[in-house]
């Protein structure tokens, strides 16, 4: 990835295989084949997986709205945490 995109722009496949960021797509889908609350897989991007962009942090809103309009990650209701999807989990298993 040149720069960060638009999240709603790209494609499942796309995000798993960017260049700079594909890996963290990856770990993340495969931390969320558990339901994880925003706040754990924020503080799994920052301390765990240590994310930057030309020096500066990403924060894991951006990868969970790219997951989430991808198809990869998903919002349950039910016990309001983020879940990696059927296809999410495919992709990554």
């Amino acid at each position: 990835m040149e720069k960060l995109e638009d999240y709603r722009t790209g494609t499942l496949d796309s995000y798993l295989n960017d260049p700079t960021f594909g890996k963290t797509f990856r770990e993340i889908l495969r931390f969320c084949t558990t339901p994880r609350t925003k706040d754990e897989i924020e503080k799994y991007v920052e301390k765990d997986l240590g994310v930057t962009y030309e020096k500066y942090k990403v924060f894991a809103g951006y990868f969970i709205g790219a997951l989430e309009a991808s198809g990869g990650l998903r919002w349950d209701k039910e016990s309001r945490k983020w879940v990696a999807t059927e296809v999410g989990k495919k992709a990554v298993s």
